[in-house]
């Protein structure tokens, strides 16, 4: 996706409700961008867990997984934010419940598109059902914002705001 060319921070948000969350490693995808040669970015749950996978096609990836228990047939609000400057990935689970790392691998250049609901073109669809997902371009939202959009129930006006 353009957005991911150059080295961007993003903001990543979407409501979902798994029909299964004990997955094994990238079966449920809420959104990704992904092919074969540039690894950027997954957001998604393996084995009843939010995941944020970050990577590159050339060195591999780094994952930060939450440790809120998801269950089957529950409405979450996931949020993942990239921070190109300092390399920071955070991962909020309703609005509230951050866990931040370093990225090792941070998100190269892709050229892969942005996909809601499977991991590319033909692998790892998503048992779940995917609502509101928003993209934020070169913007990292904070604590206050993640809760807003957790708290409106729908999607909020932010400045910067790009809806895929």
């Amino acid at each position: 996706t353009e957005e991911l060319n150059g080295g961007k921070s993003f903001s990543v948000s979407g409501w979902v409700n798994y029909t299964d969350t004990s997955f094994s490693s990238n079966d449920a995808v809420i959104a990704s961008c992904y092919n074969t040669v540039t690894k950027s970015f997954s957001i998604g749950v393996s084995q009843d867990k939010a995941i944020f996978r970050m990577g590159n096609g050339d060195t591999g990836y780094d994952a930060l997984t939450h440790s809120v228990t998801l269950s089957s047939g529950t409405w979450y609000h996931i949020v993942a934010t990239h921070d190109f400057g300092t390399q920071e990935i955070s991962l909020f689970v309703d609005g509230g419940s951050k866990e931040s790392k370093t990225a090792a691998f941070p998100a190269g250049a892709s050229t892969a598109d942005f996909r809601i609901g499977c991991y590319r073109e033909g692998v790892y669809g998503s048992q779940c059902i995917v609502d509101e997902v928003t993209f934020w371009s070169d913007r990292v939202l904070d604590d206050a914002d993640v809760t807003a959009l957790y708290n409106s129930g729908a999607p909020v006006k932010l400045p910067s705001i790009t809806r895929l």
